[in-house]
């Protein structure tokens, strides 16, 4: 099964690829075939293949033998690598758990878009953030709905989507960041929320702390500047799924 999950995590991380380069550009992520960025060469399926043609091509160009930038791989890889390793947390054995896996993985996913289009542009469009929150609602109910007995699931998403958003949007509506990580923290806190109150926590913190050095640069810098931070919240949700509960604890005993 965890083959499979591979699988799966390659293909939307090739997926990925293109929404990170066409959102940002105001283009459709459905309509119109992959393209050479550099001759604009429209790409055969085998091309297209996630990794593979990448390796198989040696990172050029069939067409024009310009090179292709490692990043692609590197999504597609960095994704699957994420979906097998949220599939090995959650350990789903039925449809209940298997629902709260793509809810992970789907934020995950999503995460990975973001951070990739902020370091590219300084910004996460509301064409990524708000059918991505969507998305996520969606989810969040069919997993209410998969595990009824579970109310604290739907009342820990609400919580957390509340708690999560409003320091961020403060911080934003005063300048110290985009409105598009304001946008991105319902989504995050949703999920953290419905995982529970110890991963909540981390959630909330820890992107504080990893976006802490590039804080302290850019106030060197300038003090109009905004700090990228949609990274240091992928990554500090990524830490909270992973080891929150954990960290608690460690806290609680220091």
């Amino acid at each position: 099964m965890l083959a499979l999950i591979a699988v799966f995590g390659l293909v939307v991380g090739s997926f990925l690829n293109v929404v990170i380069l066409r959102t940002p550009a105001g283009e459709s992520v459905v309509v119109g075939r992959s393209h050479c960025t550099s001759c604009g060469e429209t790409l055969s399926w085998w091309e297209n293949v996630p990794l593979i043609s990448w390796l198989a091509l040696r990172g050029r160009c069939s067409h024009c033998r310009s090179p292709i930038s490692a990043r692609y791989p590197l999504i597609e890889s960095s994704t699957m690598v994420l979906w097998m390793l949220l599939w090995r947390l959650t350990e789903p054995g039925d449809i209940a758990d298997i629902s709260r896996f793509v809810l992970l993985a789907s934020t995950a996913s999503i995460l990975l878009a973001a951070t990739w289009t902020d370091l590219d542009t300084g910004l996460i469009p509301n064409a990524l953030t708000l059918p991505s929150t969507l998305i996520t609602v969606e989810l969040v109910i069919l997993c209410a709905i998969l595990a009824p007995n579970d109310g604290g699931f739907t009342r820990g998403a609400v919580v957390g989507a509340l708690a999560y958003t409003l320091p961020i949007a403060l911080f934003a509506l005063f300048g110290g960041m985009g409105m598009g990580d304001a946008k991105l923290a319902p989504l995050l806190g949703m999920t953290l929320g419905a995982l529970g109150i110890e991963y909540l926590a981390v959630g909330m913190v820890a992107p504080w702390f990893l976006a802490l050095p590039a804080a302290i640069r850019v106030m060197r810098t300038s003090r109009r500047a905004k700090l990228v931070f949609g990274p240091a919240l992928a990554a500090g949700w990524l830490v909270a799924v992973i080891a929150g509960p954990q960290i608690v604890r460690l806290w609680l005993r220091a």
